[in-house]
Order: structure tokens, then C-alpha cells, then sequence
């Protein structure tokens, strides 16, 4: 090991020195630096020449040399030394051994190092943290706060005080203080440090604020009251955002601005109340690690034997896989709200149209009622319903017939492609001839144009384009769609909700306003309970819809 060869090097050196006429520690520091020679100058350091180490360090030498000479001096306890070797090696093992030579001297700075190469000992990394933390190296003080704030039985007095010393040199840090303050049911403290983190410049600490000056936990009976919702809640559809933590109910108010401001969703008769805080005592969720998903307890609603002022809820959660079941969304702290707004599809019926799982596709692929999937051959007559569909709500995107509100006997696409248009020509005749090679191919399927004093010819429009899917793959099925687009049902990301399926989502929502989907879920919840009183009152509900 080259450590050792170094050992009997350096004696080998005292022992040439000690046996010369060069007794003087300073005439041989002088010498040696006169001279650039290393050999002069350790025998100086040898006897006791206080400035022959840095002498030593700040000599010309060959990288060679260099590793030679630092590592005796390292050896030694020269700090800047061992640290120079610790720096200049890309060798974990290496490192190690210089940062906890320097460690041991006392050095906050390769503490800390030393610390952080210590992943296999847990007890070392914590020890070396810690010395470097009490030195008040701003680096581990805010690792140390970190790691207590981590530490499942760590003294929640040291929490926050670490926490409070690294708040003053990281944003972060008094982002964590805040919570624990939250935690600790201290409103006040944790208001102060959101604050505090604003000032340093975190962008999360006004969301944090805003709720906390805004908004205030709630108990479960309130989810009746439908006084300051903060909106109109005649809508075809009422949903009720629910967050359980202080964390959830940022994201949930972040969301609902973001709904506020969604000029796609305007025009959807569609209301989102103001979310409400409960805490999570209130109602039992239970996260099954074997789906992913996160679920909660309706039976404490049902309890109550009251109908709820809304039509859908959503939860938010710590985690899980965002899903829609029953008129009830769950969303977890990593979705975003593009993940928020096709779960909302799924409200009215849309279906998802990329591949889905072979299960979900048994559920899907057949359904008339799905609204953005044709499951026939577009030229098959089985197609026929819903391609006048989609071109009666194509035509209104398009705006292609202009017909005045006097004129008598004046007809819709959908009731022309119902019977004869007005050429003369059945539907079938009337279908473009469909070409299905490769999904995500546009095919164009011509809509009808009425002829007569009414109607204004405009340039040539675009035409409704129908598109293989690969929703049903997984079954084998052929599923088609009425765009060549990439949609938010495919790749929520994108955000593109194309004109022709906000035209759809209106009129699910118009079809569907009857449907009571959160009287089922109360009356699933009431059978699990297998409490009679409560069958007894929601299967009346259920059952009179």
C-alpha cells in the first residue's frame, strides 16, 4: 500500500537527517525553501518547525511527488493536506480514508464529507454529521436538521431545533419547520416560517399561507351545508373537492384556480365548489398496496342518511394512482392538473385512448355510451348513430351551416344523416370509404351540407377525421376516434381537449344529469357495514332514482 511505503520512506528521511550536521529547524526550513528541496524541509517539520508543513504544501512538486509528500504531511495531521488527497481522487475508498484523517482532526468541512461517504454505517454517518453540524458548517446543519426531520424516532425538541438553525441558511428547511409547527397544532409558529421561507424566496410558501389564513379544517357534517361554496351550485354537475392534510388542501385550492382559469372547460355546464379541509380523522382511507390505489370510507357519510349537495367528489391523497369510480376522483400530491382534468372526462363517460389493461378493456370496449370511441367499422351500419353523432357536434365547431331561426323545416346534420340529406342520398351512400392501415391516421368522412337560399358557402372547411385507437388493443378489438389528434385522453400532458370534445363532454353532461352516482357509493358503503338501518335508507334512495 502506498501509505505504508510512505512510512518507511519519510523514516528513512529522519534517519539520513538525524545522523547529518543539520540540527537547526529553521536554517533547514530556510534551505529547503531556498532550494526546493522537500527532504530539508520535512526533516525541519521532524524537528519541530511549526512552518515547515505549509512550507511543504505550498512547494513545486511533480504530481508524483506531490502525492508522496501530501500523504506523509496527511499522516501526520496536516488537514489541508489530507483533504487536497481527498479532493483529487475520484476513488471512494481513497476519499475516505484522507476525509476521516481530517475528520478526526476535527475539520467541519470533511465531518461533513467523511459523513456523506458513510452510506453502508449509519451510526458513523450520524456521529461525523453531527460534529460537523455543533461546528455550525451551514452544509450539515441543514443535512443534520434534514435527517432528524427523517427520523421516525428522533427527540422533537432537536427536530425543531435543528430545524430552526437551518431555516436561517435554507428556504427549504423552514418550509419543514412550518409543517412540523402545523403538525404540532402551532397555526401561529407556522405561518411565521411559511413567511420566513417566502422572504428567502421559496415559491411555495404563499400557497401554504393563502391556506392557512384562508381556510380552516372543517368537520364532516359540513360537507351538507352547501352555504359559501363560493359558486353556483346549480350546475349538471357539482363536484366537491376534499382535501385531508395541509399538503392536500394546497394542491386542491391550486387546482381549483386552475380550473377557474381553464378557458378549454368555460363552456361546460360544470360547477367546482370551493374545496374543503377535513381533517383525517374525520373518515378512514386505506391505501392497497396491490392496485395502487387510495380509498375512502364513505360509511361515516352514509351515516348521516342525508343527501350531499353534490353530484361528484374528489379526494385528495398523500398517494395513490388517480382514478374515478362511482362519481368519486382520487388524485395523490404527485398528479398535476393535467392528471386532474382527464380524470374529470371520466365523469361523464370518456374513455381512455391509449392501451388499456386487458381488465379495463372487458369494462370499456363495447359500451354505446362511450362517447370519444366508435368499437365498428366506420363504414359498417352498426357506425352509423354514432358517426351522425360526431358530425352533428363537428358542424358546431365549425360553424359550416348558417341557417336563420325563421326559416321552417330547416334540419340538422344528425337528422339528415338520419334518413335522406338533402341531395337525395342515403347515409351509406353518402360515407367517405374508410382506410384503417395505422393507428393515429387521420381518415376524413365528409359531413353534410344542406343547399338553399340559407346557407352561406364559405371557403372549404375542415371535416370530421376518424382515427384508429389503440384503447382496445389489449382485446383485440378495433376501437376508432373522432380526430387524428393526440388528446388529453391519450397523453394527459398534452392539455389538448380538441373543439369537438368539450361539444361531447356538454352533452354527456346533459345526458347524464339524472344519474346519482355518489347515492350508489353511499349505498355500496352501507352494505359493506352490514348495518340494516342504513341498507334499509339508502336502498330507498338508491331505488327511487
Amino acid at each position: 500500500m502506498l501509505t505504508q511505503k510512505v512510512k518507511w520512506f519519510a523514516l528513512g528521511i529522519v534517519l539520513l537527517f538525524s545522523g547529518s550536521g543539520y540540527k537547526n529547524a529553521s536554517y533547514l526550513l530556510n534551505v529547503g525553501i531556498e532550494k526546493q528541496n522537500p527532504y530539508l524541509i520535512w526533516q525541519a517539520f521532524v524537528l519541530g518547525e511549526s512552518d515547515a508543513s505549509a512550507a511543504l504544501l505550498n512547494l513545486k512538486l511533480s504530481d508524483t511527488s506531490k502525492v508522496l509528500w501530501y500523504d506523509v504531511l496527511a499522516l501526520n495531521g496536516n488537514i489541508d493536506a489530507a483533504k487536497y488527497l481527498a479532493d483529487n481522487t475520484i476513488h471512494k475508498g481513497t476519499q475516505t480514508h484522507y476525509y476521516r484523517l481530517a475528520a478526526e482532526q476535527g475539520d467541519a468541512n470533511a465531518q461533513f464529507e467523511y459523513a456523506l461517504l458513510q452510506d453502508a454505517d449509519l451510526s458513523e454517518m450520524q456521529r461525523f454529521l453531527t460534529l460537523s453540524a455543533e461546528q455550525g458548517y451551514p452544509p450539515a446543519v441543514i443535512a443534520y436538521a434534514k435527517f432528524l426531520h427523517a427520523k421516525l424516532d428522533a427527540n422533537e425538541a432537536d427536530i425543531l431545533y435543528w430545524l430552526d438553525k437551518a431555516s436561517k441558511l435554507d428556504a427549504e428547511s423552514a418550509i419543514k419547520l412550518a409543517k412540523r409547527f402545523w403538525l404540532n397544532h402551532n397555526k401561529k409558529d407556522a405561518i411565521k416560517y411559511f413567511e420566513h421561507a417566502k422572504s428567502m424566496g421559496n415559491s411555495r410558501a404563499s400557497a401554504y399561507i393563502n391556506v392557512l389564513q384562508n381556510y380552516n379544517e372543517q368537520t364532516l357534517n359540513a360537507l351538507f351545508d352547501n352555504a359559501e361554496t363560493g359558486t353556483d351550485v346549480n350546475c349538471l354537475q357539482t363536484i366537491q373537492p376534499i382535501a385531508r392534510s395541509l399538503e392536500s388542501m394546497v394542491q386542491a385550492v391550486s387546482m381549483y384556480n386552475d380550473f377557474k382559469k381553464d378557458e378549454r372547460l368555460a363552456s361546460l355546464d360544470m360547477c367546482l365548489l370551493v374545496p374543503r379541509w377535513l381533517p383525517e380523522n374525520e373518515m378512514k382511507c386505506h391505501f392497497d398496496t396491490s392496485t395502487g390505489r387510495n380509498t375512502c370510507d364513505l360509511i361515516e357519510l352514509a351515516s348521516y342518511k342525508k343527501n350531499l349537495p353534490f353530484s361528484h367528489m374528489v379526494f385528495f391523497v398523500e398517494r395513490g394512482k388517480a382514478y374515478v369510480q362511482n362519481g368519486i376522483m382520487y388524485v395523490d400530491l404527485a398528479d398535476e392538473y393535467s392528471v386532474f382534468v382527464h380524470e374529470l372526462a371520466h365523469f361523464v363517460g370518456f374513455v381512455d385512448e391509449y392501451k388499456l389493461t386487458e381488465a379495463t378493456a372487458n369494462n370499456y370496449c363495447m359500451p354505446d355510451s362511450v362517447p370519444n370511441l366508435l368499437f365498428y367499422e366506420p363504414s359498417a351500419p352498426e357506425a352509423r348513430k354514432k358517426l351522425a353523432w360526431w358530425n352533428e357536434l363537428f358542424d358546431k365547431t365549425q360553424l359550416r351551416i348558417n341557417m336563420p331561426d325563421d326559416i321552417e323545416g330547416k334540419k340538422s346534420v344528425a337528422t339528415i344523416l338520419a334518413g335522406e340529406n338533402a341531395l337525395g342520398q342515403s347515409k351509406a351512400q353518402k360515407a367517405a370509404p374508410i382506410d384503417n392501415t395505422g393507428a393515429g391516421e387521420g381518415v376524413a368522412v365528409d359531413s353534410i351540407n344542406v343547399e338553399g337560399p340559407s346557407l352561406i358557402e364559405p371557403e372549404p372547411q375542415p371535416s370530421l377525421s376518424i382515427s384508429s385507437s389503440r384503447a382496445c388493443d389489449s382485446l383485440d378489438i378495433k376501437s376508432f376516434k373522432p380526430t387524428s389528434e393526440i388528446t388529453f385522453l391519450e397523453h394527459h400532458d398534452t392539455e389538448n381537449i380538441p373543439a369537438l370534445y368539450i361539444h361531447m363532454w356538454q352533452a354527456m353532461l346533459e345526458e347524464k344529469t339524472d344519474e346519482k352516482p355518489l347515492i350508489k357509493a353511499l349505498f355500496n358503503a352501507a352494505n359493506q357495514s352490514k348495518n340494516a338501518d342504513l341498507i334499509d335508507h339508502w336502498a330507498d334512495v338508491y331505488y327511487s332514482l
